[in-house]
């Protein structure tokens, strides 16, 4: 009886966030503090990863309907992880910065705009839309949960994307001492507040 009574106090205390999270609308800014982009990458056998810091961004939601969604990353701010020994990540890290790889020195910024999306279920949208870089945009899909709390936002999503297609392409094998995938698994995890 008591785990009945804690269960009904706790869905009780629930249904109004749960509510809010159905039909939560406006234009929610995007945290640079809160919010970031992982990546993963494969070197060998190895797995490396690493994140960027979000720059700015917004999400724009009414009731269910995700109208709008962008999303400025700091290039410039990657860090390693998962990158071996202090010595080999900080070699790496210059590497991953160069223009063989991110091209971190010659742009403060990616971004992505939404063009479409289509409720999947609660909470869960297909978001399309460009993601360009170094002056190449290209167009990218990818399963998105986005959650509204009280006046908050909370979004994440996985893809990957292939690093040629934006002409950051790896030097040819004899000289790619690092042979790093040119497929780079990314994890977009968003946090942003009401702004009415």
């Amino acid at each position: 009886m008591k785990i009945l009574a804690l269960n009904g106090l706790f869905i009780c205390l629930l249904a109004p966030l749960l509510l809010h999270a159905q039909k939560g609308e406006g234009r929610y800014e995007l945290s640079p503090h809160k919010s970031k982009v992982s990546w993963t990458v494969m070197q060998g056998d190895d797995e490396l990863t690493g994140h960027f810091k979000l720059k700015s961004g917004y999400v724009e939601l009414i009731g269910q309907d995700l109208k709008s969604l962008v999303v400025f990353v700091d290039i410039q701010s990657l860090v390693c992880t998962k990158c071996g020994s202090q010595e080999n990540t900080k070699k790496l890290i210059s590497f991953l910065k160069s223009s063989e790889f991110f091209n971190s020195r010659s742009m403060d910024y990616a971004v992505f705009k939404m063009y479409d999306s289509e409720l999947k279920g609660e909470g869960e949208y297909l978001v399309k839309g460009g993601l360009s870089i170094t002056g190449y945009t290209q167009n990218i899909s990818a399963t998105a949960t986005i959650l509204t709390r009280t006046n908050t936002i909370a979004g994440e999503a996985m893809f990957s994307i292939n690093r040629d297609l934006w002409n950051l392409k790896n030097p040819p094998d004899d000289d790619n001492i690092y042979n790093v995938s040119s497929e780079v698994k990314l994890r977009v995890n968003l946090e942003g507040e009401l702004k009415n």
